[in-house]
């Protein structure tokens, strides 16, 4: 799980709790056993230090705000965007990284997905549970519009009311419906999609890439184990049925 990695960044090892890892991984590989690790789609908004996002920045690779900002949430290691696994370019991005990190830290054989409904901490609230680990207050806020706020409420939504006082909305633990992703529509200069029309894709959208990533860098069949996933997603993957047992 997510414990291995130093504050639960991706592509990241706690040098303290963990140190020796890439040693044990090794001892593990010769003595005939195979090794997953787990990664988070949710990238830390560290735009000094943390390669992955200073290079996904650069390369566009991050879900947007209608205008082109950066949309900006809270997961585990605290303020995080989330890639945009339509476009190829962010493709490329996942899968350079997952080789890079495997080739250099862990030799791993197969990738545990997790958060990739994708799920955030508390879009719409005031600040996200873990605020006290991370430091930070900052929670994804949605504006009041047709996609977050659809007329007819489906159970997602109204499932988790909290009372008369605070309805639910479709974006509350995930990003804002109104987000743009895909690439972009050469008719309109903006990207082809809104969140709101792909929300149940974005598991499938990176388990391809992942795959491919593995089956890359292993030069075998591999494994790939998400949370998320979609009719056709079982080409490439299989499920997990996440935190209930």
């Amino acid at each position: 799980d997510i414990d291995y990695m130093d504050a639960e960044k991706d592509f990241t090892i706690d040098p303290i709790n963990y140190r020796g890892l890439k040693e044990y991984f090794d001892q593990l590989n010769n003595d005939g056993m195979r090794t997953i690790v787990i990664l988070d789609p949710g990238t830390i908004d560290d735009q000094r230090y943390y390669a992955p996002t200073i290079e996904g920045i650069q390369e566009d690779v991050f879900i947007k705000w209608e205008d082109g900002q950066l949309m900006k949430g809270a997961c585990w290691p605290g303020e995080v965007f989330f890639p945009d696994f339509l476009t190829n370019r962010t493709q490329a991005w996942w899968i350079r990284w997952i080789k890079n990190f495997q080739r250099a830290n862990l030799t791993f054989d197969g990738l545990w997905i997790d958060m990739n409904e994708p799920a955030l901490f508390d879009t719409n609230d005031e600040k996200p549970w873990n605020s006290l680990e991370t430091g930070s207050n900052h929670t994804l806020k949605c504006p009041f519009n047709r996609f977050d706020d659809h007329p007819y409420r489906t159970k997602a939504a109204f499932g988790y009311d909290g009372g008369l006082s605070k309805p639910s909305r479709l974006s509350d633990r995930t990003l804002c419906m109104s987000a743009q992703q895909g690439e972009i529509d050469i008719r309109t200069g903006k990207p082809k999609y809104r969140h709101y029309d792909v929300h149940n894709l974005y598991g499938w959208s990176q388990t391809k890439p992942t795959l491919d990533a593995m089956q890359q860098v292993t030069g075998k069949r591999s494994l790939v184990l998400p949370r998320s996933t979609f009719v056709g997603s079982g080409q490439w993957s299989g499920h997990w049925l996440g935190d209930n047992g």
